[in-house]
């Protein structure tokens, strides 16, 4: 029979489970829409540990002895009981979450740009892609690091997240095949799933567009948008937007392209529960196998992963699905 493992290293304090009932329940949840990491470790009095508010915090799982990084952060927040101590940590992104700057960037791409704000936080890098180009690009201090990532991310068409090991992500999900594949009667525990229509099409404006005369000259107000307009998607159904960021064709053409693929995504989403999977990562797919249930089986995005561990019922792990555009 499988055991759970697991190794927490809260400070300068490890446990793990080869000793006698240190960790009452564990919870991690990470997720790529926006939110910051999480883990919250319930502790009971048996062991002594020795960790503060703002100290290094990571977590692997894993069976029967073999663990895997799952979680990579700091403490946040300590609740202490005379039964029992728990540890409230959050993700790097709460670096940038909590961080401001007044900084304009000059002809750099997106990735250039998400790159300098997460050094700004002291967050490190695993992977930063390109992006679309930007004459100009102003982070001000009215929103945070993070807030000005994911509006980056969002015109890119790039997810925004953090790692196992607690490194910055921002990049397209490029895979057409599945990274893990699941079973029903097998490691499929529970699954459901939910779709909605997504936008048939999208036309993006950009502001003072400078295309028609290159980058590298001034923007201007014009009469006439619409041959500067990026467009994705068919039919009589579309919607408009706009966005400042925005100075070229070429940028409004990714983000009209982002929008509907943004769109296309949302419009599956679903929620599978497995037995305890510390492999499965956010920025990943699954494929889902054997359903009974018709229009379940197929490819889908890892949108979120929760991994809980408590006595009542082990170690199972909850992935948040979405589509495959």
């Amino acid at each position: 029979m499988l055991k759970p493992s697991y190794k927490i290293t809260l400070g300068t304090s490890t446990v793990g489970s080869s000793q006698i009932g240190p960790v009452a329940a564990l919870q991690v949840r990470r997720d790529k829409r926006g939110r910051a990491d999480e883990a919250i470790v319930r502790l009971g009095t048996t062991v002594a540990v020795d960790f503060a508010e703002g100290d290094a915090a990571s977590i692997e799982l894993g069976w029967d002895g073999a663990t895997t990084a799952v979680f990579t952060g700091t403490v946040d927040r300590i609740v202490r009981g005379i039964s029992h101590t728990e540890a409230y940590c959050t993700g790097m992104q709460m670096k940038m979450m909590r961080s401001r700057t007044d900084q304009v960037f000059v002809s750099q791409n997106a990735g250039q740009v998400v790159t300098a704000l997460a050094g700004t936080a002291g967050v490190d890098i695993d992977t930063a892609d390109d992006g679309i180009d930007l004459p100009v690009y102003v982070a001000d201090s009215t929103r945070t690091l993070f807030a000005h990532c994911s509006t980056l991310a969002r015109l890119c068409g790039f997810d925004l997240y953090t790692n196992a090991e607690g490194e910055l992500v921002f990049s397209a999900l490029t895979t057409t095949s599945a990274d893990h594949t699941v079973r029903y009667g097998a490691e499929i525990l529970g699954v459901s799933v939910e779709t909605t229509a997504p936008l048939d099409a999208c036309n993006v404006f950009p502001e003072s567009p400078a295309s028609s005369a290159g980058d590298d000259k001034a923007s201007w107000l014009v009469k006439d948008p619409s041959p500067h307009e990026g467009t994705a998607g068919s039919g009589s159904d579309s919607v408009l937007f706009s966005d400042p960021v925005l100075r070229t064709r070429d940028a409004a053409e990714s983000a009209a392209k982002a929008r509907l693929y943004f769109s296309q995504r949302d419009a599956t989403s679903g929620e599978l529960e497995l037995m305890g999977a510390p492999d499965v990562e956010i920025g990943e797919t699954v494929e889902i196998k054997g359903v009974p249930t018709p229009d379940v089986d197929g490819l889908y995005q890892i949108m979120a992963v929760v991994h809980r561990l408590d006595a009542r019922r082990g170690f199972r792990t909850m992935v948040a699905l979405g589509g495959m555009p």
